[in-house]
């Protein structure tokens, strides 16, 4: 299912390649799916997409970000908040809280990325980083349903199974 990816809504999509594809992908799944549901149950083939993306996303994050936060600049805090959002999407795509594991340690200040704006540059605040207002991130709004999300994940796994039809 390499040719499939996760929105940050949540939804399955194709592939962000170079090469335009001739065919969906989302709709042969969803067709494979519908078809031969012993040989590909349509839960089973969210969890696989979903862990590969995380596989993704992770090695993306400790690739591309510092692990010192001082080397952390504009590009990087991009990277960071497009990396949390797709999290986020792939835990709307399926539920499983290790997907929020590592947004909600970068949130809490225990990450690579700063997301407080410091008080005359030595005591930490809780006010927002002036560089999140250039992506439209509110660090403090992002962590609150981040852990919404967490808190409710048998009620969102309910939904995806309403979407797939086993429920």
């Amino acid at each position: 299912m390499r040719w499939i990816d996760v929105s940050e809504q949540g939804e399955a999509i194709a592939w962000a390649s170079g090469a335009h594809l001739p065919f969906d992908p989302p709709d042969i799944l969803r067709q494979l799916t519908q078809l031969l549901p012993g040989r590909f149950p349509p839960l089973e083939a969210r969890q696989r997409i979903a862990n590969r993306r995380h596989a993704d996303l992770k090695a993306r994050y400790f690739r591309e970000i510092s692990e010192y936060s001082h080397e952390n600049r504009q590009i990087e805090r991009r990277i960071a908040i497009e990396i949390i959002r797709k999290l986020k999407g792939l835990f709307l795509y399926y539920p499983d809280a290790q997907f929020l594991e590592l947004p909600i340690r970068e949130l809490e200040g225990h990450g690579r990325i700063r997301w407080r704006e410091d008080f005359l540059g030595i005591f930490p605040s809780r006010s927002n980083h002036y560089e999140n207002k250039y992506f439209g991130f509110d660090y403090l709004r992002e962590l609150s349903e981040i852990r919404m999300y967490r808190d409710t994940r048998q009620q969102w796994m309910e939904q995806v199974l309403y979407q797939i039809g086993v429920l």
